[in-house]
């Protein structure tokens, strides 16, 4: 199993959309698996009576973990499955995997914090940008988000194929190429001007269009520092240390 993971607002989504023009690839909209996992692991260490019932150490519980793995995606006949979740970039749960799978390959979109930031503000349109800067749950989770992937691929960049927004919606192509590499799968010819949507219910995120699928890929025009406000633009510059990590 391959793992897609990144900042929201990065282009996780429509990423998303265009590997799952590939015939044998099935992508996952927001997945739960993760949390089934960490909590299965969880209770696994935790319940007496379960301990009890060990007979083979920890080799019962990569079992019973691989045996969750398949049936979650049983019904898919696709060889090659991408299931999407934010979580997968924590070195935790990338702990988790590898002693479950012999190797762990996750695709993680990135972008700079306060273009991440202008593009939820345009998005929501709040009444009071700076208020909604300073608690939105939204943005909480970017910031977790992003402590994830950083701690992650400090840890795990071996791991890791990092794709750029910016270099994604000006080159998709470009990126899908780079991520058939990265999987070791042949090329394929994407329809750069016909994607679909994903299975995504924006509705239980509160979000009208979050997960919205232009047909056509192309990055929307807009000054984020205008978005934003000089003040809060500055703020919410740097960190991008995936750039410091590739020099």
């Amino acid at each position: 199993m391959i793992f897609l993971a990144g900042l929201p607002r990065s282009g996780s989504t429509v990423l998303a959309s265009l590997l799952s023009q590939r015939p044998d690839t099935y992508v996952s909209g927001t997945s739960g698996l993760g949390v089934m996992i960490s909590t299965a692991i969880n209770i696994w260490g935790g319940d007496n009576q379960i301990k009890v019932g060990i007979s083979n150490g920890d080799g019962d519980i990569k079992r019973v973990l691989r045996a969750i793995i398949k049936a979650f995606y049983e019904t898919r006949s696709e060889s090659i499955i991408i299931d999407k979740s934010r979580g997968w970039a924590s070195p935790e749960a990338i702990k988790q995997m590898l002693e479950i799978q012999d190797n762990v390959k996750i695709i993680a979109t990135v972008r700079p914090i306060g273009e991440c930031v202008a593009s939820f503000v345009k998005l929501v349109k709040p009444t009071n940008v700076k208020t909604y800067c300073s608690g939105a749950p939204e943005l909480n989770l970017l910031f977790r988000s992003y402590d994830a992937l950083r701690r992650g691929y400090e840890k795990y960049s071996e791991c890791f194929l990092l794709v750029d927004y910016d270099t994604l919606v000006s080159n998709p192509q470009k990126e899908a190429d780079r991520i058939s590499d990265f999987l070791e799968l042949h090329s394929f010819k994407h329809d750069l001007n016909n994607l679909s949507p994903v299975a995504e219910d924006d509705e239980l995120w509160g979000i009208p269009d979050l997960h919205k699928v232009r047909p056509k890929m192309k990055k929307n025009e807009f000054s984020r520092k205008d978005i934003l406000g000089s003040e809060l633009w500055e703020h919410f510059q740097g960190g991008e240390f995936w750039n410091a990590k590739s020099k």
